[in-house]
């Protein structure tokens, strides 16, 4: 699917504020199973692989962020 702009603005908001709610800071394992499921909802609402690929990239830049946090000793929650 293609996104048009009033979708593609919709999927940016919705990216963002998964973005905000979980970045920058250790997740748990239930805030990781909630990720995994969001993500999921958001994927099937928009259909677009270009959508599946950004929502992958935020999964794993959040992954590098909890492993970076908890090897350095900071737990951030």
């Amino acid at each position: 699917m293609i996104l048009n702009i009033t979708a593609a603005q919709s999927f940016f908001t919705e990216y963002y504020a998964l973005f905000k709610q979980y970045a920058g800071r250790t997740l748990t394992q239930i805030e990781w199973d909630a990720l995994v499921e969001e993500t999921k909802v958001i994927d099937k609402k928009y259909g677009s692989e270009y959508c599946r690929e950004l929502l992958l990239s935020l999964v794993n830049e959040l992954e590098r962020t909890d492993k970076h946090i908890k090897n350095s000793g900071g737990e951030k929650k």
